[in-house]
C-alpha cells in the first residue's frame, strides 16, 4: 500500500447514542508526519527511532445512506489527495530556487576569490 494514499471511512452521526438519518461523519486518515514535542525536539520511542503523529480529519455531510456517504468520501479523499500534491510541488520549487541561490552564492563566492577576494559591491571607490 502506498504511505501517502489517503484512506478513510464513514460514520454515522449520533444524537445521544441514537444515529442521526441522512447525517454521516466523514473520517479521512493524512499521511503521517514525525513528532515533535513542546519544545520542537523530536519524540523518540524506547527504541530511539521518532515516532509518527497519524493525523486524521473530518467532515459531517447529509446523505441518503452509506453508499452514497461513500462516494462523498471518494470525491473528498480525491480533492485532499490533490491540494496534498499541489503543496508538494510548490515545496519542490522553493527547494530548487533555494538550491539555484545557494548555487549561484558560490559562483559569484569563487569568482570573488580569483579576482583578488574584492566583492565589487564592497569595494572603495
Amino acid at each position: 500500500m502506498d504511505p501517502d494514499r489517503l484512506t478513510g471511512f464513514v460514520y454515522p452521526v449520533k444524537k445521544n447514542g441514537v444515529p442521526v438519518r441522512g447525517r454521516w461523519q466523514l473520517w479521512v486518515n493524512l499521511p503521517s508526519e514525525p513528532a515533535f514535542d513542546r519544545d520542537g525536539q523530536p519524540v523518540l520511542d524506547a527504541g530511539g527511532r521518532q515516532k509518527q503523529r497519524y493525523p486524521k480529519t473530518t467532515k459531517v455531510v447529509e446523505a441518503q445512506g452509506k453508499k452514497a456517504a461513500e462516494r462523498l468520501l471518494e470525491t473528498w479523499i480525491a480533492e485532499l489527495a490533490e491540494a496534498h500534491r499541489e503543496a508538494i510541488e510548490k515545496l519542490e520549487a522553493q527547494r530548487e530556487l533555494w538550491s539555484a541561490r545557494q548555487q549561484l552564492k558560490r559562483t559569484r563566492d569563487r569568482e570573488g576569490g580569483e579576482r583578488g577576494g574584492r566583492d565589487p559591491r564592497t569595494a572603495p571607490g
